[in-house]
C-alpha cells in the first residue's frame, strides 16, 4: 500500500475543489484497510474514505489525516430465479457501470439511476435516487470494514437507516455514524420485470413523449436519460459540478397549498408513504409534499445578481457548476446567496445533498 503525502483533493472531488489530504492511499484489495487503519492509528491521524467525490465537498484547507480510495473492482450475480437477481458490486466500481451492467441483462430496478455520479459505496451513504427510484428500493446489504469494532461486518437495511437522500452514513441522520465504517460492497435485489410504472416522473414523461417513446423497460428508460442527462445536465469529468446540489424540499401540505395559491406553477409532488422511510416525515401531523427545488432557485434567482466563479447551470438550477476553479470560501458564499434568496422569497430552507468533509 502506498501512501502519498500533500495529495490535492481538488483531483479527487467532482467539484474539483479544496485543499491537500495530508495522506491518501489507493485500496485496490479490501484487505488493505485494517493495514490503512493501522497505519492511522499509529500516527495519531483520522481517517477517511472517499469514492469518487461526487456527494462531498472539501474545505480549503483540506484534511488532517489519511484519506482512502477506495477502488476495489468486481460485480458478481449470487442469486436468481425466473422474478429477481441479486448482485453484489464492489464499492469501488463506478455506479453507472453497475447500472450499465444490470440494464444489459435486462433487470429493473435502477435504471432510472442512469449517469448518476459516484462509485457503489458512494450510493447507501446518499440513498441516491431519481426519477422514481431509489437505492433503498433494491437495497438487501452492504459489507463494511467497522472502525469501531476492527472488523469486516455486514449490515441490512434496517441498520442503514436509509432517509430521503439520507443515512447512518451522513451527519444529517439521527441515527449517525459518519466515519464508523468503510463501505466494501452493495448488494442489490433487482427484478427481471420493469417496476417502473406509468404516468413517470414528470420530466421523463414528458422528455419520452417528445420522443414518441412508449415502452418503459429499463433499457428504454436509460436510453431516454442517457440522452435527457446529455441534453439538460454538465458531464461532471469536463464542468464540475456535485450534480444535483440541493435536495428537494419536504413541507406540509398546508404550506405547499399556501404557495400554491401565490404560485400556481409551483412544482410539487405528493411524499411517497409507500416507502417506509419517508413515513418518518408523517409526524409533522399531515400529508407532506416533496417540492421541485430546481423550480425553486430559478424563481428565486431571476433577475439577481450572482456574480461568482461559480454558476447555476443554465437547464438546470439544482446544479452548480464550477468552471473557473473556485474556492470552498466562494462555494461558501454562493450557496447561502442561493439558500438566502429562496428562503425570502419562499420561506423554504434549501438543504445541501452533498457533505462538507471534514
Amino acid at each position: 500500500m502506498k501512501i502519498l503525502n500533500d495529495a490535492p483533493l481538488s483531483r479527487y472531488s467532482t467539484m474539483r475543489l479544496g485543499g491537500p489530504a495530508a495522506h491518501l492511499a489507493e485500496i485496490t484489495d479490501v484487505q488493505q484497510i485494517p493495514e490503512a487503519v493501522a497505519w492511522a492509528r499509529g500516527h495519531g491521524l483520522p481517517l477517511l474514505a472517499l469514492g469518487e467525490g461526487a456527494n462531498v465537498v472539501f474545505r480549503d484547507d483540506g484534511y488532517p489525516g489519511l484519506v482512502l480510495l477506495i477502488r476495489n473492482k468486481g460485480i458478481d450475480i449470487l442469486e436468481e430465479d425466473d422474478r429477481s437477481v441479486t448482485i453484489r458490486a464492489a464499492a469501488g466500481e463506478k455506479w453507472d457501470d453497475l447500472v450499465d451492467f444490470s440494464v444489459d441483462r435486462g433487470l429493473s430496478g435502477i435504471e432510472a439511476l442512469t449517469a448518476v455520479p459516484g462509485t457503489v459505496g458512494g450510493a447507501p451513504v446518499q440513498n441516491v435516487g431519481c426519477y422514481g427510484q431509489e437505492l433503498s428500493d433494491t437495497f438487501q446489504r452492504l459489507e463494511a470494514y467497522d472502525l469501531e469494532r476492527d472488523k469486516f461486518v455486514t449490515l441490512d437495511k434496517r441498520t442503514c437507516g436509509f432517509r430521503y437522500r439520507d443515512s447512518i452514513f451522513k451527519s444529517t441522520h439521527p441515527d449517525n455514524q459518519k466515519g464508523r465504517y468503510v463501505i466494501t460492497s452493495v448488494t442489490l435485489k433487482l427484478s427481471r420485470r420493469p417496476t417502473l410504472r406509468r404516468p413517470l416522473y414528470e420530466s421523463l414523461q414528458r422528455f419520452m413523449d417528445s420522443k414518441g417513446m412508449t415502452d418503459i423497460g429499463p433499457k428504454s428508460i436509460r436510453t431516454a436519460l442517457l440522452e435527457w442527462r446529455g441534453i439538460y445536465l454538465p458531464d461532471p469529468s469536463v464542468i464540475p459540478s456535485n450534480g444535483s446540489f440541493f435536495r428537494n424540499p419536504i413541507v406540509p401540505e398546508s404550506k405547499f397549498k399556501e404557495l400554491e395559491r401565490e404560485y400556481p406553477q409551483i412544482k410539487g409532488w405528493p411524499l411517497d408513504n409507500s416507502k417506509p422511510h419517508h413515513r418518518d416525515y408523517e409526524n409533522h401531523g399531515g400529508p407532506m409534499v416533496k417540492l421541485a427545488a430546481a423550480w425553486l432557485v430559478d424563481k428565486a434567482t431571476e433577475g439577481q445578481d450572482l456574480s461568482s466563479k461559480l454558476r447555476l447551470h443554465d437547464r438546470q438550477k439544482i446544479v452548480i457548476t464550477n468552471p473557473d476553479g473556485a474556492s470552498y470560501a466562494e462555494l461558501e458564499v454562493f450557496v447561502r446567496k442561493i439558500t438566502g434568496l429562496v428562503q425570502a422569497k419562499f420561506g423554504i430552507r434549501l438543504e445541501p445533498e452533498p457533505e462538507t468533509l471534514p
